[in-house]
């Protein structure tokens, strides 16, 4: 399992969900994380995985992501407006193989147990 610190680092304090619900000065999405912030507050850093533990998603690095509190717990009770907000830009995979859709993996194990059934 990668530590929290480490996830933070690698992504700069930036919050990495889809939709990043912190509002900006500008009126955008302000997707900086400030690391002085306690927990507790809804713009503090927090890790999140990119597909859940609850579906099969591990505590490696590469299905972790830095988030807002508050983004984080959005994306956890569907609050971004229709958004799939787990779904993670094109990114390259521990084996170097493209990585669209976290799910992929998922639905494939699911149709290879249907298939043995």
């Amino acid at each position: 399992m990668a530590s929290r610190l480490a996830i933070l680092r690698r992504d700069k304090w930036t919050c990495r969900m889809p939709v990043c619900l912190h509002p900006g000065a500008s009126g955008g999405p302000d997707r900086k994380i400030d690391p002085k912030l306690e927990r507790g507050s809804p713009w503090a850093a927090t890790v999140d995985h990119v597909v859940p533990r609850s579906l099969g998603g591990s505590d490696r690095g590469e299905n972790l992501r830095a988030a807002h509190a508050l983004c984080n717990q959005g994306a956890a009770q569907g609050l971004h407006h229709g958004v799939r907000s787990r779904t993670v830009p094109v990114r390259r995979g521990p084996q170097g193989g493209i990585i669209t859709d976290p799910y992929d993996r998922i639905r494939q194990a699911e149709r290879d147990r249907r298939a043995s059934a």
